[in-house]
């Protein structure tokens, strides 16, 4: 998950990194290479996600893509609120 988004931009490697770093945990590793069932488990699934959101956000700011508003439900709101 993010593989390919990290692969081709700049700022969401530098976000997944950011991510890693704050968490002090290899995120990155775990988005890219698994395994699977260590992904999925919550305390790591939640800050996967919002790290993706957070990264996929910045890609689209970079190229002048801003959003108008944000929302989310649960974790998604707090990753409309880091966006926002």
């Amino acid at each position: 998950m993010g593989r390919a988004l990290a692969e081709h931009f700049p700022e969401a490697r530098d976000a997944f990194s950011e991510a890693d770093a704050v968490l002090g945990i290899p995120l990155t590793r775990l988005l890219f290479e698994g395994p699977l069932d260590e992904l999925t488990r919550t305390h790591n699934a939640q800050p996967a996600l919002l790290a993706h959101g957070v990264a996929a956000q910045r890609v689209l700011d970079a190229r002048g893509i801003a959003p108008r508003a944000a929302a989310g439900h649960s974790l998604g709101e707090f990753t409309a609120h880091v966006v926002a």
